[in-house]
């Protein structure tokens, strides 16, 4: 019953405040694997947070040894043997987290055969897959990881070994993972200097958004330290813990030095949208910093037992300390986001009741709403009737008095034609007589006038039948 409330108290908190809480405690159990003696009491509750900073759900060492017949060998020291780090292989101090690399794998995989397949659905299904997988998955896989893959590989690198194919691939492996794990922050943060004013566009945050989308980019580019730091750092506290295990005062002055510098990146920069998220990240460095001060008694500058023994009540104290004011802020949220939620549930269900009362009242008004709408629109086009046919009287009349005058016009254009047809008739009638009149006065000259005269008179007559047809038809 505990199980299942925690389990599902988990799942409704604050995801972005959970895993914050787990990157500072992977802090955390990173720093007793310093050359210091750690007091019983302290040890068990450190092992104890490694396991779950690390997502050890179970022992995966002896399948290992198994599918890869690898011999089994000494830890690097005691504090890495109290943190579970027993082994100098990658895949063995990795544990679960291979797990979880190997279902990245066959998800992708399984993605890739989906989206060649020719069923509709099930196309669909791997383009699904495939937007969820690459990048965001992937980014969150291995940023939430990168602290044990870091001294996973620290360790392999420090004790490569070539005298056998096993641990010749490990060697190789380790090598390879470490390059990788050195190149991720390196190109994220070329990336997203590069390609800063473009974070805001939706295809780059759906592909790359897991990276930088707490971060308030208002505040320009110096917010992009944080997740660059955010990595270096634990790369850097890798290769103190490992390389450094026998100057003390070394890894604990760059451990100081890096809880300076982000402290500072907090301050200076407040690369959070949430002020909450900033503040919540300087209490975790405080928290650090006074661990980081209770290793220093751990060290043979205090040489009293007893001391050291309750110094390490109180360091487990610090940390308890850390662990419930994030479990109390991840309740506070929770909580308030399920009153949240109960108060839209009430808010829906009354509006849903007055929305089924408002439907009844309307049910029982339908008829005398109907006809009072049927009346309306009756009223409405007879009255639309009236205007149109006044409009239709307007344009006739308007019409008729252009015609009359047109008509008035035309009559007087034939009068006048007519008078001038009249007149033409008159007038060639008039030529013909005074013609012919003449044709007569010629007629009667002494035929013996000569013959000049004779030709004259034939061509006259011969030109009169031109010349009244000319006549006319100038008339006209």
């Amino acid at each position: 019953m505990a199980a299942n409330f925690l389990i599902t108290f988990l799942l409704a908190a604050s995801l972005n405040q959970l895993l914050g809480t787990i990157n500072t405690m992977q802090i955390i159990v990173m720093m007793p694997l310093f050359e210091v003696s750690l007091p019983a009491n302290a040890g068990m509750f450190f092992a104890q947070l490694m396991s779950i900073a690390a997502f050890e759900l179970f022992d995966t060492k002896p399948y290992l040894d198994s599918a890869l017949s690898l011999a089994p060998t000494e830890p690097v020291n005691s504090n890495f043997e109290a943190a579970g780090l027993e082994s100098i292989y990658l895949l063995h101090n990795m544990g679960t987290l291979l797990m979880g690399f190997t279902f990245f794998v066959l998800s992708a995989a399984f993605s890739f055969l989906c989206r060649q397949c020719s069923n509709e659905k099930t196309n669909d299904f791997g383009e699904r897959l495939h937007q969820k997988l690459f990048w965001g998955s992937f980014i969150n896989l291995v940023v939430e990881s990168y602290s044990m893959l870091a001294i996973s590989c620290m360790i392999n690198l420090k004790n490569l070994r070539w005298d056998a194919f096993n641990t010749v691939t490990m060697s190789l492996l380790a090598i390879v993972v470490s390059l990788l794990l050195l190149a991720f922050p390196l190109y994220y943060a070329w990336l997203m200097t590069a390609k800063f004013d473009e974070l805001t566009f939706k295809s780059m945050h759906k592909k790359h958004g897991a990276f930088y989308e707490e971060l308030e980019l208002r505040n320009g580019k110096l917010v992009l330290m944080q997740p660059a730091w955010f990595l270096a750092r634990r790369l850097l506290l890798a290769v103190m813990v490992v390389f450094l295990n026998t100057t003390v005062i070394w890894q604990i002055a760059l451990m100081n030095l890096t809880v300076i510098v982000q402290v500072i990146l907090l301050g200076r920069v407040a690369p959070f949208k949430r002020r909450f998220s900033n503040h919540f990240e300087t209490f975790s460095e405080c928290i650090v910093m006074m661990v980081m001060y209770h290793l220093i008694c751990f060290t043979d500058f205090m040489t009293d037992l007893d001391v050291r023994f309750k110094l390490g009540y109180t360091v487990s104290a610090v940390v308890c300390l850390h662990l419930l004011v994030s479990i109390g802020l991840m309740a506070k949220a929770t909580f308030k986001d399920l009153r949240m939620k109960n108060r839209i549930r009430i808010a829906t269900k009354g509006h849903a009741e007055q929305r089924k009362e408002l439907q009844d009242r309307l049910k029982e008004r339908a008829p005398s709403r109907l006809e009072r709408r049927k009346e309306q629109r009756k009223k409405w086009q007879e009255e639309l009737d009236k205007r149109e046919a006044l409009r239709l009287k307007e344009q006739l009349e308007s019409q008729r008095a252009p015609n009359e005058d047109l008509s008035e016009v035309v009559e007087m254009s034939c009068e006048e034609s007519e008078r001038n047809v009249e007149e033409s008739k008159v007038e060639s009638e008039e030529s013909k007589r005074e013609s012919r009149v003449d044709v007569q006065k010629m007629m009667g000259l002494d035929w013996e006038a000569g013959q000049g005269e004779r030709e004259k008179i034939y061509e006259y007559v011969r030109k009169m039948p031109s010349t009244m047809a000319e006549m006319k038809q100038n008339q006209v």
